[in-house]
């Protein structure tokens, strides 16, 4: 009989839904201390998980994606580790019938399968509609509340080399959640004159839809950086003291590991529901002033 000993995380979503989800595979990790937990997920999310907490990731495109269709599966490596699996946890809005029947198929009928829905309904922070849809395992319910109170209260950063600087990034992958990019420039120049260290970050969002004035704009108020991953962002958010942001998986990834984190969140986000997780947060409304933001910088220090 194969031993099991592996805790599988199904999730497709984006970098800001992933981060949410890190206090559960925490969790995970120490209810089943002696089997292996994985993200199954895109390449750079993974080795980001990999990085900060510890976990092991696998590629979904390696042959796991077959599980989502009515195909059969006959990848030797993948069935193994299905045999050998202890717990499932899948991300996903709809129902996944498929997915189930064969978790059930390849896993056996006795593992657990968690589904977890990722999109809370109104008025519901997004860890809470997690935690709600556990189940009656009180010691999992137990330890994911433990480890949710740790990223509000202390962040998941080590504490490596002095940090300094603010990173600033005012992209999203929506332009409706985007505060107006002159209120970021105005944001870099009084932190500037200040005495700040500023730099810009964009994403591939940025560098694909904005705009060669955008652009020069930015590079002409503050020095600006494109991460060529996500394992290339962390290093630049470990680097830095503050970071300023939308409703954006970098602004969740900011909070999460520590950072003094500004979040301007407008009428496309909703801070209830979304507010990012970190000991150092402040959520400010789209008709705050420049003035506002360097302020709340300057009082999380």
């Amino acid at each position: 009989m194969i031993p099991r000993r592996y805790i599988l995380i199904f999730h497709q979503a984006a970098l800001g839904d992933f981060v949410m989800t890190w206090p559960l595979a925490m969790a995970l990790g120490r209810v089943f201390a002696q089997s292996r937990v994985m993200y199954v997920t895109g390449v750079d999310k993974g080795q980001l998980a990999e990085a900060v907490l510890g976990v092991e990731s696998l590629s979904a495109d390696s042959g796991w994606h077959a599980l989502h269709g009515t195909a059969e599966t006959t990848d030797e490596r993948m069935l193994r580790m299905l045999k050998g699996t202890q717990c499932v946890v899948l991300f996903a809005q709809n129902e996944e019938a498929v997915f189930v029947e064969n978790i059930r198929k390849y896993a056996g009928d006795d593992v657990p399968l968690i589904l977890i829905q990722p999109n809370p309904p109104a008025g519901i922070h997004v860890m809470a509609h997690q935690l709600a849809q556990l189940g009656g395992n009180g010691k999992l319910n137990g330890y994911v509340e433990q480890m949710q109170t740790l990223v509000r209260t202390a962040g998941l950063a080590n504490s490596g080399g002095a940090k300094s600087g603010v990173l600033i990034h005012p992209g999203s992958g929506s332009s409706g959640k985007n505060w107006p990019i002159e209120l970021f420039l105005k944001v870099a120049t009084l932190l500037s004159a200040a005495g700040e260290t500023v730099t810009f970050v964009l994403g591939e969002v940025e560098r694909e839809k904005w705009d060669a004035k955008a652009h020069a704009a930015l590079r002409a108020a503050a020095k600006v950086i494109e991460p060529a991953d996500l394992s290339a962002l962390r290093a630049a958010l470990t680097r830095s003291a503050a970071f300023i942001g939308n409703d954006s998986g970098p602004t969740h990834l900011a909070a999460m590991l520590g950072l003094r984190t500004v979040a301007m969140f407008g009428p496309a986000s909703s801070p209830e529901q979304w507010h990012p997780v970190g000991p150092r947060v402040t959520v400010l409304p789209f008709d705050s002033l420049a003035e506002a933001v360097v302020s709340a910088v300057a009082a999380m220090a």
